[in-house]
């Protein structure tokens, strides 16, 4: 169902001025420092290499997304990748699922079973879940994320772990009984706002992911620094930032984003954020930045879909 906007109107608030002038979290898109527009980002340092375990495991949703009250079935593929074969203990290992925002929903203890996997082997273990929370109350729609955790198995004898802290291997998506908005609208308003251009560009709406996409221009202060040798701008994130926020519909509670990113273009830093899907018949959507490392302030932004009227305010 493709949403009809007839006005949208945008409110940021920004309580205090923002020290922190570039920000980063989970997900980073990294570009090559030569490439065309100048283009930066923080690359993260090589590791050791380390010979990657034998025991190779993957899954996806049976299905893009699932119908309020529907089982949901994952497909988690276990794969031996080594000559040797490999022993699993207490299969499957334990499973978690969990909400962005609601953390732990409903926890899979491991089982009983030993699996052998031959070299080049693998199996398959569906997960079912009838959408219900560990007390036996019905999950509310949106994205989950599906997690095993200590994964134990043998190798030549050898006892082997991966995951100890568990890994996050898939997600599956609830959908809303009234349809999710599927489209775009379209902003480009900006307003100086201590010392930064702030531009909220545009907001897409699909059934699986929204995002949310905003534009930050130095003004009044830099984002950058510059080296004596060649003069190049470098992006300088402080020392310890670790970005806040959260976003919500209507006046529903407060939801994490699902994916923060950011990309480093001359003197401007593009946020890149995803968030779940959005129902029909939403009426405001808030996105809200509490804190960016030694800044501890307030960024608010509220997108009122009714007219075409756009109004940028900020206090």
């Amino acid at each position: 169902m493709v949403i009809n906007i007839n006005r949208i109107k945008v409110w940021i608030f920004i309580g205090l001025l923002i020290g922190a002038t570039v920000f980063f979290s989970g997900c980073v898109f990294d570009e090559a420092p030569n490439s065309p527009g100048n283009e930066y980002s923080v690359q993260t340092p090589p590791s050791t290499i380390a010979r990657p375990p034998s025991l190779f495991i993957n899954a996806s949703s049976i299905k893009p997304s699932f119908l309020s009250g529907e089982t949901v079935e994952v497909d988690i593929t276990f794969r031996n990748t080594d000559e040797d074969p490999v022993v699993i203990d207490s299969f499957p290992p334990e499973i978690i699922l969990s909400n962005p925002t609601s953390g732990i929903v409903r926890n899979y203890p491991c089982g009983s079973d030993t699996i052998t996997l031959e070299p080049g082997e693998s199996i398959d273990y569906i997960l079912k879940w009838d959408q219900r929370d560990s007390d036996g109350d019905g999950a509310d729609p949106g994205i989950y994320l599906v997690k095993v955790s200590d994964v134990s198995y043998y190798e030549n004898g050898a006892k082997k772990v991966i995951f100890p802290e568990g890994a996050d291997i898939a997600s599956v998506i609830i959908e809303y009984p009234q349809g999710a908005i599927e489209g775009e609208i379209f902003v480009h308003h900006s307003e100086k706002l201590n010392g930064y251009l702030v531009t909220l560009e545009n907001i897409t709406f699909t059934p699986t992911v929204s995002t949310i996409y905003i534009v930050l221009h130095s003004v009044d202060n830099s984002f950058f620094r510059t080296t004596d040798q060649t003069n190049t701008p470098l992006p300088t994130p402080p020392a310890g930032l670790n970005p806040l926020g959260y976003y919500r519909i209507d006046d529903g509670p407060e939801k994490e984003f699902t994916c923060t990113g950011y990309r480093v273009v001359d003197e401007t830093i593009v946020l890149l954020w995803d968030f779940e899907p959005v129902p029909t018949d939403v009426g405001e959507l808030h996105f809200v930045i509490t804190s960016l490392g030694d800044w501890e302030g307030y960024c608010e932004i509220h997108v009122d879909v009714s007219n075409s009227t756009i109004n940028l305010l900020s206090v």
